[in-house]
This record gives structure tokens, sequence and C-alpha cells, in this order.
């Protein structure tokens, strides 16, 4: 087995795929639930390419990255602003939340 194989315990194992199978999670988190649990499978890089529509290094770095931190790598506020561990804003498939200050904005109504 390569050092680079991607081992799910059984807990990563059901939540990637509860977070793969969610409706309301972003997107994003989902598409990184999914690529993870595809390379676990054994999936090649050509076969996750073609299913999810991405490109092979998009494929390195989240592979990269839940190889290097686990489950908090795929995390997407933690990765893109660089919060550290205790105050990233946590995305989970048992509950939804949004992150500090994010507002919906309402439809304005005709006055």
């Amino acid at each position: 087995m390569s050092i680079d194989c991607v081992v799910l315990g059984e807990d990563q194992q059901l939540e990637l795929s509860r977070i793969a199978q969610s409706r309301s999670l972003p997107a994003g988190y989902v598409f990184r639930a999914r690529l993870i649990l595809m390379l676990a499978e054994g999936a090649s890089f050509g076969t996750i390419k073609q299913r999810l529509g991405t490109t092979a290094p998009t494929i390195s770095r989240w592979k990269q990255r839940f190889l290097a931190s686990g489950m908090d790598g795929l995390d997407m506020l933690r990765t893109r602003y660089s919060l550290p561990l205790g105050l990233a804003w946590p995305l989970h498939a048992d509950f939804e939340i949004s992150p500090p200050g994010f507002f919906l904005k309402t439809p304005r109504t005709g006055c």
C-alpha cells in the first residue's frame, strides 16, 4: 500500500457519506466529501475527473489536505482563511450553520 493512500476510519467513512448525500451543505463541501470517498474506494484520478467534473490538480490538493489534516482539511472556511483549529466555523453533516457575518439579502418590496 502506498504511503499516499486514503484510508478512512469507520467514523470518517460515515461522516463523509452523510456529507456527500447532503442537499443542504455547501456544494463545495459535498464535492470534497465525494472526492475523498472515491479516493478511499480506490478510484483512479481519471474516473474521479470524469464523474466529478474536476481536474487532477484539484484532486491532488484535496487529497493532500485530507492526508495532512483529516476532516479538518476539508473545512472550506478553515482552509480558505487559515483559521486556527479552535476558531474555525465547523461544518458537519449533523447540523446547519452560517459563518459569522453571513446575511441573506431579502428582495425589496415595491415602495
